[in-house]
């Protein structure tokens, strides 16, 4: 195998990056240990490779990829520009692109974006070499010929995992984290509301990017979100600090289940934000309301549901209304439940979650962008 290295010859390749916009390239380079590179939630792309240079030098037994890292944030006012220079970027180095032992690489590396798939495509598309594009969503499927995806799951190891599963201690009957009031969980928190069930819960609130006055101006006027007192857990400024790596652990003890809305909730995405893992990293039981197929794939790493509990076909491709129905009615059948109840299936589902902690435990300590990587170079040699 071939060594795998990270050109950063240009700021362009991301300085209009959101992401990215803090990169230390001096830093980077000069740091050649794969397990070095950045802050946690930034190194694993680049130890990915086993180093990153910054030279125009290049070795024919060397492998190399060009980072451009992509607009995370897509603000249309920045997108087009980041797209403009990203294709200048490409057209100057071009013939540098064409040889065999290198491909230029648009770089997804926080979490799956709005636009991401159409920005790699609209650069394939002027371009007769391949394009190589690392992305967190699982359902980026190319329609262009010369478009190569590997995936990264960017959050998988973020969230550190308990070491035996959450001791149950019942007092409220699910817990219901939020920091950013997105659309689909003003929804969510609306149904609960209007079937008087948030008192059965912890809940917290944030309006992180002011997103809850697009919700009550664009979908629902009559929202009752803003009349409501919600827990303060373990954050108390949710809108300055986000807390992706903690939960608080005496409000999930205290709680049967655990009530997840991730980042994204649309049909032609798959992405896993570390909301995803949580529940499974401490031993809980799980709804979880995010893309469709999410428990899915779930089930096909080797993770254990609970379809023997709940009605699970919130994770189906239905209208978002019909998928937050569904939730509800679940926490609503639970809400008549006693606590001793409660305790009892927990018990029952204790082989589960003993289960998923470990699988969870085992999975993140692989570098998964690593070994895609590779697959991906020795595939590309074994076609040249």
């Amino acid at each position: 195998m071939s060594d795998i290295v990270f050109k950063i010859i240009d700021k362009v390749q991301y300085e209009l990056s959101d992401a990215y916009k803090d990169i230390d390239v001096e830093n980077i380079v000069q740091t050649t240990s794969k397990k070095r590179f950045l802050n946690p939630n930034q190194e694993r792309v680049f130890s990915a490779a086993d180093r990153v240079e910054n030279t125009n030098t290049i070795n024919p037994k060397t492998f190399y990829i060009f980072p451009i890292f992509y607009n995370h944030a897509e603000h249309l006012d920045t997108l087009d520009l980041w797209r403009n220079e990203a294709k200048k970027f490409i057209e100057r180095n071009k013939e540098l692109f064409k040889q065999k032992n290198v491909v230029v690489c648009v770089c997804d590396p926080y979490e799956t974006s709005r636009h991401f798939i159409d920005s790699v495509e609209l650069l394939a598309q002027d371009f007769d070499f391949e394009i190589l594009a690392i992305t967190a969503n699982k359902r980026f499927n190319p329609t262009c010929s010369n478009v190569s995806v590997i995936y990264n799951d960017t959050w998988l190891a973020r969230f550190l995992p308990r070491q035996e599963v959450i001791n149950f201690k019942p007092k409220r009957l699910y817990i219901n984290l939020n920091r950013v009031a997105r659309i689909h969980r003003c929804m969510l928190m609306d149904q609960l509301i209007d079937n008087d069930l948030l008192k059965y819960g912890y809940n917290s609130w944030g309006n992180t990017y002011n997103n809850f006055f697009n919700y009550k101006e664009f979908v629902n006027p009559n929202t009752k979100i803003e009349q409501q007192k919600f827990d303060v857990l373990d954050i108390k400024e949710l809108s300055s600090i986000n807390p992706n790596n903690s939960v608080p652990e005496k409000h999930c003890a205290n709680s049967f289940l655990f009530l997840n809305t991730e980042t994204k909730i649309e049909s032609d995405q798959l992405f896993f934000s570390e909301k995803v893992y949580k529940p499974l990293g401490i031993g809980m039981p799980f709804i979880t309301l995010g893309n469709p197929g999410t428990l899915q794939d779930l089930r096909d790493r080797g993770f254990i549901t609970f379809g023997d509990w709940f009605d699970e076909s919130y994770d189906y491709d239905y209208d978002i209304q019909k998928r937050i129905s569904i939730i509800v009615k679940n926490i609503e059948m639970y809400s008549k439940y006693s606590k001793k109840n409660l305790v009892s299936i927990r018990q029952e589902m204790s082989e589960i979650t003993d289960h998923n902690l470990k699988l969870y435990t085992a999975l993140r300590r692989k570098h998964w962008l690593t070994d895609n990587l590779e697959s991906y170079v020795k595939n590309r040699q074994r076609i040249i």
